[in-house]
């Protein structure tokens, strides 16, 4: 990839474009891989160019939760790198198979630095990403516990093939709803009583009917 390549990349990126230029440094990763580790040393920028991914950070509690889910086409590591950090400040992990385009960093500068024009087409992206940051840190404060696993539930099966058997335990359903572990085990048989969740065992799942109830009592919050 060379800079006019990276360029046309970019731009159709953030023109929201479906179909991506072809590269030849796109990987595919697949459910609950992680490409990009807190801590990690940022030598690379990330493009999802099919595919969703969901974000964790570390909270004040020490708990490593969700803080967003993203979906293609997107940018990521671009805060870090334009706050000229050393290190990614939160994980990046496939929900799904996705496609994901790595540019170096040197390149990705020399872009910019050769089409200044990039800068005027991040500005509006950039904008809606902490917009979208923003209103997803309220809904964590204003939601209660109810509306918290909802979300989560209905998050955790968007686009998925049902019926959707949840991968996560009890523990990490907990910290990525927000929810200590007794206040989750409340609200699990509630919701498997409200026909919102289904249980086989010891193993959590959501039907097509279930998702489709979940949509219309939880999806306005988002």
């Amino acid at each position: 990839m060379n800079t006019e390549s990276c360029y046309q990349l970019l731009t159709a990126v953030l023109n929201k474009q479906k179909l991506l230029p072809v590269s030849n440094t796109e990987t595919t990763f697949y459910s609950d891989e992680t490409f990009i580790h807190a801590g990690d040393d940022i030598t690379s920028i990330f493009v999802l160019a099919k595919g969703t991914v969901r974000i964790k950070s570390f909270s004040t509690s020490g708990d490593n939760a969700i803080i967003a889910s993203l979906s293609e086409p997107q940018i990521l590591g671009i805060t870090e790198f334009l706050q000229k950090m050393t290190v990614f400040g939160a994980s990046v992990y496939a929900d799904g198979i996705c496609q994901v385009i790595e540019i170096p960093v040197e390149l990705f500068h020399t872009t910019l630095m050769e089409y200044p024009d990039s800068y005027r087409i991040l500005s509006p992206y950039l904008a809606s990403l902490a917009i979208q940051n923003m209103n997803e840190s309220e809904s964590r404060l204003i939601l209660n516990n109810r509306e918290r696993l909802g979300l989560y539930l209905l998050n955790s099966c968007q686009s998925k093939a049902m019926p959707y058997y949840i991968r996560e335990t009890r523990e990490q359903i907990a910290r990525n709803s927000h929810l200590n572990l007794r206040t989750l085990y409340r609200y699990i048989e509630e919701f498997i009583s409200d026909g919102l969740l289904s249980r086989n065992r010891n193993k959590l799942y959501i039907t097509n009917r279930q998702y489709l109830k979940l949509k219309n009592s939880f999806s306005k919050l988002v």
